[in-house]
């Protein structure tokens, strides 16, 4: 756990690119695309990042890290928690977040996912944090129909083929 604390207190930001800053993928990346739901005392949260200079009510970052790959990337989450993201083909894992919200909370996720060489635009699902007091709990949901929708519905002008590949939370001993 003491590495990923370093890994975590040394990511820097990456070639990673947010899809809402640029709508073209290059042609050896693909689009990923998902959301983090946080359960906070019962209720989703408003996931929020900076604007400007100003913070928002809060601020949600999860830590993305290529395999094999020491250098981790910040990506801040806007309000309902979905994501889009080309990547160069690979593999990644969803290390740890980070949340400013009535203080400041960092840990561990270990979600697994692939930008695939063979597909353009994959969902990876919704990954849950659900908080209880200081302690929480993480799994991966299946909400592809309603993910599906949002990105057509944000991205309009991007086409190509959907496919569905579910990050795996990897076991830690």
């Amino acid at each position: 756990m003491s590495a990923l604390l370093v890994i975590l207190g040394c990511a820097t930001p990456s070639s990673v690119i947010d899809l809402y800053k640029t709508r073209a993928a290059l042609e050896d990346e693909v689009i990923i695309f998902g959301r983090v739901k946080v359960i906070d005392k019962g209720k989703i949260a408003n996931l929020s990042s900076f604007s400007g200079e100003l913070m928002k009510e809060s601020t949600f970052n999860i830590v993305v890290l290529p395999d094999g790959s020491s250098k981790a990337i910040y990506h801040p989450l806007r309000g309902d928690g979905y994501f889009y993201l080309h990547l160069p083909q690979g593999g990644y894992s969803i290390a740890g977040f980070e949340w400013w919200h009535e203080g400041f909370v960092k840990g561990p996720i270990f979600a697994h996912f692939n930008a695939p060489k063979d597909k353009t635009i994959t969902y990876i699902g919704t990954l849950g944090i659900n908080f209880a007091g200081d302690r929480y709990t993480k799994f991966v949901e299946d909400e592809y129909e309603l993910a599906m929708t949002k990105f057509k519905s944000e991205f309009p002008e991007i086409e190509g083929e959907f496919t569905k590949n579910l990050m795996q939370m990897e076991t830690r001993r």
